[in-house]
C-alpha cells in the first residue's frame, strides 16, 4: 500500500473542511416549502454534497432537483431558495470541486521546487483527494461531457475553468523561469500534456473506486516521470 505524507494529508483535510463552494445568487421570487435552516451553511453545504455525488452518478441531463433533494434529504422546493435553477446548481458544484481540487495542488505545492517534482507533488495530493471523497474525479470526468454538450454550463462554468487552465500555466512558466524547461519550450504543448495526465487519472479512478489500486499506479507515474521524463524534460524534446 502507498503511503502517502502525513503533513501533506492533514493540511488537506483543513482545506477541504473549510471550503465553502460556489454561491451563486438564488432566483428572486421562489419562496417555495421554506426550511427554517434556509440560511444554514450546513444545509447549502449537505445540498451541494449531495448534488456533486448526483451529477458525478448520472450526468446533468439525468440529475433533478427531486434526485438531489432525496439524496441530500430535503424537499425539491427547498433547492430554490439556495439556486434559481439547475444549471446553477451545476455551476456551484463545479465551483466548489475546483476550488477544492486546486486548493490542495497549492498546498501540496508549496514547498516544492523543480516542475517535476511539483508535479509528483499534485499527483500525490490527487490520491489524498480521492482517498477522501471518490467523487471528486467522477464529477470532473463527467464534467467534460457534461458542459460540452449543455450551452447553459459554459457561461456558468467560465471562471472556474479559466482558473484551471491559469494554474497549469503558471507551474509551467515558472519550469521555464527555475531553468526546468528551457527558453523555447512549447509551454503549452506541456500544459496540454500535464491536463491529459491529470484527466486520464481521474477517469482512471472512477473506473477502478479503488483508493489503494489508484495510489500505486500514481507512484509508478512519478518513477517513470523523474526516471524517463525528468532529465530529457528540455526545449529540444518538448519544445519548438
Amino acid at each position: 500500500m502507498v503511503s502517502i505524507d502525513s503533513d501533506l494529508q492533514a493540511e488537506l483535510d483543513t482545506s477541504l473542511a473549510g471550503t465553502p463552494g460556489g454561491r451563486v445568487q438564488p432566483m428572486a421570487g421562489r419562496q417555495i416549502g421554506r426550511p427554517r435552516d434556509v440560511d444554514s451553511a450546513e444545509t447549502r453545504q449537505r445540498l451541494l454534497d449531495a448534488a456533486r455525488r448526483s451529477f458525478a452518478r448520472r450526468g446533468y441531463a439525468a440529475t433533478t432537483n427531486k434526485v438531489v433533494a432525496a439524496e441530500a434529504g430535503m424537499t425539491a422546493g427547498a433547492i430554490y431558495h439556495y439556486y434559481g435553477s439547475q444549471a446553477d446548481l451545476y455551476a456551484a458544484v463545479y465551483a466548489e470541486v475546483e476550488s477544492t481540487v486546486f486548493t490542495a495542488f497549492e498546498v501540496a505545492i508549496a514547498d516544492t521546487r523543480g516542475l517535476i517534482e511539483r508535479f509528483a507533488a499534485m499527483l500525490d495530493a490527487s490520491v489524498a483527494l480521492f482517498r477522501q471523497d471518490t467523487t471528486y474525479g467522477a464529477f470532473m470526468m463527467s464534467a467534460t461531457t457534461d458542459i460540452s454538450r449543455h450551452p447553459e454550463l459554459i457561461e456558468r462554468t467560465h471562471l472556474s475553468r479559466q482558473r484551471m487552465a491559469a494554474f497549469m500555466h503558471r507551474i509551467v512558466v515558472e519550469g521555464c523561469e527555475s531553468g526546468d524547461l528551457t527558453a523555447s519550450a512549447d509551454v503549452q504543448a506541456i500544459e496540454d500534456l500535464l491536463t491529459a495526465v491529470l484527466t486520464g487519472l481521474a477517469g482512471f479512478s472512477n473506473d477502478t473506486q479503488d483508493p489503494v489500486r489508484f495510489a500505486a499506479t500514481v507512484e509508478v507515474l512519478k518513477n517513470a516521470t523523474r526516471s524517463i521524463v525528468g532529465p530529457r524534460w528540455s526545449g529540444r524534446e518538448l519544445g519548438r
